[in-house]
């Protein structure tokens, strides 16, 4: 029953940061849910043996469901992150070369210009 109201409380007051964030507790809850009314299953509650196999192998099936939600997610979440940290090193290595260039091309101009202004004030004294 906790269950329940715990996914009425999470779309009413939307206590979570973000929609997605919301939207994972409420499965979270919701398989919670299904995998306690499936082990009452287990249970003499049922008393016949092939459903309570067929019990089983629905729990076994919710439970490789919510195991492959959460790792697709935090697969992706680290390949996210793998691919800023590489777009990230990229972008600086190729900045500091266009630094180190600009800076190489300032500083001939410098002294190209340098050179021009020592020939100016030669000529004008």
């Amino acid at each position: 029953m906790t269950s329940v109201f715990m996914i009425i409380l999470l779309w009413w007051s939307r206590p979570l940061e973000s929609k997605f964030a919301t939207c994972m507790e409420t499965f979270n809850e919701v398989i919670t849910l299904f995998t306690l009314y499936l082990l009452l299953c287990f249970s003499e509650f049922v008393p016949d043996p092939q459903v309570r196999n067929e019990c089983g192998k629905a729990f076994i099936a919710v439970i490789i469901l919510y195991a492959a939600v959460h790792i697709y997610f935090l697969i992706a979440d680290v390949l996210r992150q793998l691919r800023h940290t590489i777009r990230k090193k990229y972008y600086e290595r190729r900045n500091k070369k266009l630094m180190a260039k600009r800076a190489y091309t300032r500083e001939t101009a410098k002294v190209s210009l340098s050179g021009r202004s020592l020939l100016l004030t030669d000529r004008k004294s």
